[in-house]
C-alpha cells in the first residue's frame, strides 16, 4: 500500500488534518506544540486509490528532550513515503519552514505544498511569501471549515498510483486486535518495539511519554496481530493536563475495540490497585487478558513462584495468565504471543446444545441447590447466545432461588469446560418466561480461569 506523509513543524495542523483525511478522531489535537509524539498510521480511501496515511511528529527547533526525540523519529519515517503532504501555517514562515522545505527538495519523493488555517476570507490569507520560496501550486485548505479538503484529495489521488492489492483485498483470516495497557512507564512502548521487531514507539524514562494510540501489526506462525500501544493509565487525581485525560481516554476506548489486552506490570512495583481496576475495565467489556511482568530481569531478591503466589494472594478472583517477561531482554516476549493467541481463540469458543446442558445437569446432580423454603432453583435449559465474548444463557425457574453462592458455583463448573485462560465468559440467568419477553435477567460477568 503506497504511504503518503504528513510534514510539518510542531503545531502547523497536522493530526487536524490526519483526524479530516481518515474520517476519524484519532490523533490527539491540542493547541500546545508538540503534541503528536509518535506516528500514526491510518488507511483511507479517496474512490479508487487506497493508501496508508501517516501522521508525523513535527520536526522544528527545540531544547524539549521529547520534541527533539520525536523529530528525530519523523525524520526516521521520510524513506518510507512515496508522497509527502508538507503542511505550513498561513500566519507565516519561519526557519523551521525553510529548513522543511530544502528537506523536501532533498528527498525523492513528490510533494504537495499545502498551506493550512486559511479559515476565513481576508488580507491575512495573503500567501505571496511562500510563492517567494520558490512553492509552485500549493493547496490552500482550511480543516475547521472544509475548504480545499476535496481538491486536496484529488491531488493525492493523482500522485500516487491506484494499489491494485488494496483494491482486490486480502484473503487472510481476521487480525488478532491486541492491547498493550498498563500504568505510565510500565514499558507497554518498549513491548510494542520488541513485538514488532523495530523502533515504533518514542521510548523514555518520562512517565507520560506516549500520548496517542501507536497502531502496528506482527505476526506470529500463521497469525497476524494487529497491537495498540496505549498511554498509561493513572488515577484520575494525578492525571497532569487535558492531553492526559485524552490520551487516557483513547486508551480505555483501545481496549473495548481490541479482542485482547496484554496488562504490563513493572514487577519491581507489583500489582497495584490502578492495574486492578485497568483490569476490571477490560473484564467488564468481555474482552481476554494476559498479565506480563516486566523488567524481571532487574529482580534478584525473590523466586517467581512467590512471586506469583503473591500475585494470585492479591489477584484472587481474576485468574488470568501471568508471564515474567524483559522488553529489553527480550525474555518470554513468544510465551506472551503464544498465551494471546490462545486466549482470542477462547474468546471465540462455542458450545454445543447439548454440551452445555449435560454440564448444568451434572452440576445439579453433583451439588444440588440450596432448599431454602418453598421449591429450590431448578435449571431447566442453557444456550450459548453469543461467542467474543462467549455468552451462556440460563432459564431458571425464579431469579429469587438463584443464590450468589450458587451462581458462583455454576460459573466455576462452566470454566472447567472452558478452552482457555484469560478469556472471558458471561453467564445470564433468566426466568423461564423471559423467553417470551416477560420478565429481566441479570447478568454475571467473570474472566475464565481453570483451577
Amino acid at each position: 500500500m503506497r504511504r503518503v506523509i504528513l510534514l510539518g513543524k510542531p503545531n502547523a495542523g497536522k493530526s487536524t488534518l490526519f483526524n479530516v483525511l481518515t474520517g476519524r478522531n484519532q490523533a490527539i489535537i491540542s493547541p500546545a506544540a508538540g503534541t503528536t509524539r509518535d506516528v500514526n498510521y491510518m488507511s483511507v480511501r479517496c474512490g479508487t486509490c487506497v493508501f496508508q496515511l501517516a501522521d508525523l511528529p513535527g520536526i522544528g527547533e527545540s531544547t524539549d528532550v521529547l520534541k527533539q526525540m520525536a523529530g528525530s523519529k519523523a525524520k526516521e519515517e521520510l524513506p518510507t513515503a512515496d508522497l509527502c503532504i508538507l503542511l505550513f501555517d498561513i500566519a507565516g514562515i519561519d526557519s523551521d519552514d525553510r529548513s522543511l522545505i530544502d528537506l523536501s527538495r532533498r528527498s525523492s519523493f513528490p510533494v504537495i505544498y499545502c498551506i493550512n488555517k486559511a479559515d476565513t476570507p481576508g488580507p491575512e490569507n495573503d500567501i505571496t511569501d511562500f510563492f517567494r520560496l520558490g512553492i509552485q501550486n500549493p493547496v490552500v485548505i482550511s480543516c475547521k471549515t472544509m475548504r480545499g479538503i476535496a481538491e486536496l484529495r484529488s491531488r493525492i489521488c493523482r500522485e500516487i498510483q491506484p494499489d491494485a492489492q488494496a483494491q482486490t483485498g486480502s484473503s487472510a483470516s481476521p487480525a488478532i486486535r491486541l492491547a498493550i495497557i498498563g500504568r505510565p512507564n510500565a514499558g507497554k512502548s518498549s513491548l510494542l518495539n520488541r513485538l514488532t521487531g523495530k523502533d515504533r514507539a518514542l521510548v523514555s524514562d518520562i512517565p507520560g511519554t506516549t500520548r496517542d494510540a501507536v497502531i502496528d501489526t506482527c505476526t506470529f506462525g500463521e497469525k497476524l496481530i494487529r497491537i495498540t500501544d496505549t498511554a498509561g493509565i493513572r488515577r484520575k487525581s494525578r492525571e497532569k493536563d487535558k492531553i492526559e485525560s485524552y490520551s487516557i481516554g483513547k486508551a480505555i476506548s483501545a481496549v473495548t475495540s481490541n479482542d485482547v489486552s496484554i496488562l504490563l506490570i513493572d514487577a519491581g512495583e507489583g500489582l497495584t490497585e490502578q492495574d486492578k481496576k485497568i483490569t476490571s475495565i477490560a473484564v467488564t467489556r468481555g474482552k481476554g487478558i494476559v498479565i506480563a511482568v516486566n523488567k524481571w530481569d532487574l529482580i534478584k531478591d525473590i523466586k517467581w513462584a512467590d512471586y506469583m503466589d503473591r500475585m494470585r494472594f492479591l489477584f484472587p478472583h481474576v485468574k488470568v495468565p501471568i508471564i515474567a517477561v524483559s522488553c529489553k531482554t527480550g525474555k518470554n516476549i513468544r510465551s506472551v504471543l503464544e498465551s494471546v493467541c490462545k486466549v482470542a481463540a477462547g474468546q471465540k469458543h462455542s458450545f454445543g446444545t447439548p454440551e452445555i446442558n449435560k454440564i448444568f445437569r451434572d452440576a445439579l446432580r453433583k451439588t444440588p441447590p440450596k432448599r431454602a423454603g418453598g421449591r429450590p432453583l431448578k435449571i431447566y435449559y442453557a444456550v450459548q447466545t453469543s461467542n467474543a465474548p462467549c455468552t451462556i444463557k440460563v432459564y431458571i425457574n425464579s431469579m429469587n432461588k438463584l443464590y450468589p453462592a450458587y451462581e458462583k458455583y455454576l460459573l466455576n463448573t462452566i470454566r472447567k469446560h472452558f478452552v482457555s485462560d484469560g478469556a472471558a465468559l458471561h453467564l445470564t440467568f433468566s426466568p423461564k418466561d423471559d423467553a417470551r419477553g416477560k420478565h429481566h435477567g441479570k447478568i454475571s460477568t467473570e474472566v475464565n480461569a481453570r483451577t
